[in-house]
């Protein structure tokens, strides 16, 4: 397994909801790749401005793949 957190931080408040609803979209999109075992988004109530993704990947080749565009998410 290969386990990725990513924190985003959102400067300009105006950008939250835009980014909010990419990163809802991406998920599907993220769980239809070849080796995505799991892919969860958290935005901060306390400072909505932050998200967390945790990503789970059978291995870090296919989140390479990913990262790469090679997916349908990616």
């Amino acid at each position: 397994m290969f386990d990725l957190i990513v924190i985003l931080r959102v400067p300009e408040t105006t950008d939250i909801d835009s980014v909010a609803d990419t990163v809802a979209r991406m998920r599907p999109l993220c769980l239809a790749e070849d080796g995505c075992v799991n892919w969860e988004a958290y935005q901060s109530h306390e400072d909505p401005g932050r998200f967390v993704l945790v990503e789970r990947w059978a291995s870090r080749a296919h989140w390479e793949a990913h990262d790469a565009g090679d997916g349908p998410g990616g």
